[in-house]
This record gives structure tokens, C-alpha cells and sequence, in this order.
């Protein structure tokens, strides 16, 4: 799950960052002291879920709102906000809950377990780190055409998202051997293709020189931070 949370106080924002750190651990969490912020991050994060305080300098939580549902119609928003007055006009926006401060782990879960619109728990890709590197897909083992494919996919996982240049990859595979520029391709087709052929698509952004995973189509279980040591990666 990505989430956006908006408050002018930072102590609420550091508390909603725990919370929802320890409520889904593998999910991406972003904060943002404004409302013009919060409307940067949901668009360029993609976020499912946003938690607006009311009372903000400069745009407020409801005009924010507003706001987003029009450019985000299935966005789901829940405010927070230490004013229950505020209620009436935010049920207006309909929004998917309203919370008033102090909230708590109980209060969130709670919000997010009836969202206006519900964000599937289940995704169809699942990692696993740790003792070993597993992939499934609907919750059976995944295999691809060419072994090596899986220790790159798994390379990309542990990047997150990041930018990973072909050069990165040729020195964490193969020590730098330019040689093995051709057979890299190779395996980003195979992974392309291996994941098409289950109907899973655009799993990765390629560019000339480089390919990004869109890890927040995975469900990773376990640490990622286990994975260099796993596979004997090169710095």
C-alpha cells in the first residue's frame, strides 16, 4: 500500500509514519507538511491512500481534497483532524473515513479496513528473502526460461524501485565483463516475457541504458537487505 499523510505538525506526521510502518511494513509511507506537498507526492508516488489534517496553512484538507478526488477519483482519503465540526463537510468530499486526534494503530486499521475503494492485499507477484530467494505468482513457485534471470529480478527487488543502469548490473552479475552485455539483454527479455506469458505486464520501465522494477506491484516478504550477501554480489 502507498501512503500520503498531510499535517502541519510534525510530531503527528513522525507518529503516523510509525503506525503505518508497523501496520504494513512492506508498503511505501510519505509525509508531507502541506497540503501542496501531499498533492506533489500522491501524483508522482501513485499513492492509494491519503491521510489529510483539515486545518493547514495555505490550502487547507478539504480544499485539498476536492482537489484530489477530481484528479484521482479512486483515491482513497481519510482525514485527520482534531476539529469533529469539520465532519459534516468532509463526509461531503466522501471521503473514506474521518478520524479525529489523538489517533491510534486501532483507529487506522480500522479506516483502512472499510476504504471507499479497497486496495487488493494480494498481489499477483510474491518475494521472498531471506534463508532463500523465492518467486510466485498466485501463490505458486515461479521459475524463468534462463536461471540467471532470477538473480537479476532479484537484483532489481533489492535496488526498490531505483534506477539500476546496465553497467550496475553487468559489475553486480559478472564483475564488470562487458562481454556479458548481450546476454544481459537476453534476460531482461526473459523476464519481460516469462511475466507476460502469465499475464503480468509493464512489471519494469526500460530506458536506453537502464530498467527500473516497479516493486510496488510486489508483495516482498522479508528483508531485501539479505539478498547481496544470498547471491555474492559485487559493490
Amino acid at each position: 500500500m502507498i501512503t500520503v499523510t498531510a499535517d502541519d505538525n510534525v510530531a503527528v506526521l513522525k507518529l503516523m509514519h510509525v503506525l503505518l510502518e508497523r501496520i504494513d511494513p512492506n508498503g511505501k509511507h510519505f509525509s508531507a507538511d502541506s497540503a501542496s506537498k501531499a498533492l506533489s507526492l500522491v501524483e508522482n508516488e501513485k499513492a492509494e491512500v491519503v491521510f489529510l489534517d483539515i486545518e493547514m496553512p495555505g490550502i487547507s484538507g478539504i480544499e485539498a481534497a476536492y482537489e484530489l478526488s477530481e484528479r484521482f477519483p479512486r483515491l482513497n482519503i481519510i482525514f485527520i483532524t482534531g476539529h469533529s465540526e469539520y465532519a459534516l463537510e468532509a463526509h461531503e468530499v466522501y471521503c473514506s473515513g474521518f478520524l479525529c486526534k489523538p489517533v491510534n494503530e486501532n483507529d487506522i486499521r480500522r479506516a483502512l479496513s472499510h476504504l471507499r475503494f479497497p486496495i487488493s492485499s494480494t498481489k499477483r507477484i510474491k518475494v521472498t528473502c531471506g534463508n532463500s530467494f523465492g518467486i510466485f505468482v498466485d501463490d505458486k513457485p515461479f521459475r524463468f526460461k534462463r536461471e540467471k534471470t532470477a538473480e537479476m529480478f532479484a537484483y532489481l527487488v533489492f535496488k526498490n524501485g531505483i534506477i539500476c543502469s546496465n553497467s550496475e548490473l553487468l559489475t553486480a552479475l559478472w564483475g564488470g565483463d562487458l562481454e556479458k552485455q548481450g546476454f544481459l539483454r537476453q534476460l531482461v527479455l526473459d523476464m519481460k516475457t516469462s511475466f507476460e506469458a502469465v499475464g503480468i505486464n509493464d512489471i519494469a520501465e526500460k530506458s536506453r541504458g537502464s530498467i527500473r522494477l516497479k516493486t510496488d506491484q510486489i508483495n516482498i516478504i522479508g528483508n531485501t537487505k539479505t539478498l547481496p550477501d544470498h547471491f555474492g554480489w559485487l559493490d
